[in-house]
């Protein structure tokens, strides 16, 4: 089934098989797993760190403008799109994506196969 965290604050591990997860939350670190789902993620506040990972779903990462973190990015054939201000951005391949956001912090990490990865600006 699906696993939905809303308004939270704190770190947050969430698994599941055949569901999609969508977090809403600031201030920690996050640790997201599924296989046959997408993965949906808001975060703002300080970046303890982020680490997805899906088999057949996408993955969206909106963050706040003034998270600084490390991009580590690859998919396994899907597209992978950034559409925030990097800096030492390096798309690796049209799968794979490494940049800094505000100089650089805790690693947002994101692995899919079979799917989209997108970060944007929230």
């Amino acid at each position: 089934g699906d696993v939905i965290v809303e308004e939270s604050r704190g770190d947050i591990g969430a698994g599941t098989s055949g569901g999609d997860i969508k977090i809403e939350t600031a201030d920690g670190r996050i640790d997201a797993s599924t296989s046959g789902g997408n993965i949906n993620v808001k975060f703002k506040g300080a970046n303890k760190g982020i680490n997805l990972s899906t088999t057949g779903g996408d993955i969206t990462v909106l963050i706040d403008p003034d998270v600084a973190a490390d991009l580590n990015l690859k998919t396994t054939g899907g597209d992978i799109e950034v559409d925030i201000e990097t800096s030492r951005a390096r798309k690796v391949s049209s799968s794979k994506f490494l940049g800094e956001i505000n100089g650089g912090g805790p690693e947002i990490e994101c692995r899919t196969t079979g799917g989209d990865i997108t970060i944007k600006s929230s």
